[in-house]
């Protein structure tokens, strides 16, 4: 396309601060699982060498750093996006718990691990009650 004699390239997707964004989001769920099975996967070899609550603090800061990240703009996705996002953080809570695959749903439980869906809606309502209220989520958050 051609726009005042400079030329235009429409992509298919597009790189901001990090995070991909196409049609779907599809691409920024690909990285950020394929980057999360490769942390866990380097993880793994630590974790025997840690204490459980040292294990359990470096599988936690995995989550926010490469999980939450941008999690907003997973609002509204496709379910099938989700259960890929979801897939990682199970695999995380494993990690720490020991739990072989066949029983998925006790790792999460053992440690409240929220579904990343309903996770997700929590932060999103948290975040929007601290902006909005700044003192109140103070002083919420000390009682």
């Amino acid at each position: 396309m051609s726009l005042l004699a400079l030329r235009v390239y429409v992509l298919d997707a597009a790189r901001n601060l990090g995070v991909i964004f196409d049609s779907q989001l599809s691409a920024q769920v690909s990285a950020v699982c394929h980057t999360g099975y490769y942390y866990l996967w380097q993880l793994h070899l630590l974790v025997r060498c840690l204490s459980e609550d040292t294990a359990k603090i470096l599988i936690q800061a995995f989550i926010n750093t490469r999980l939450d990240y941008c999690n907003s703009l997973y609002f509204g996705t496709a379910d099938g996006l989700m259960s890929r996002l979801q897939s990682v953080q199970n695999a995380a809570a494993r990690l720490i718990t020991g739990v072989r695959p066949e029983g998925r749903g006790q790792a999460v439980r053992a440690h409240h691990a929220s579904p990343t869906s309903a996770a997700l809606a929590a932060s999103l309502q948290t975040s929007g009650f601290q902006d909005i209220n700044p003192c109140l989520s103070c002083w919420y958050s000390r009682s």
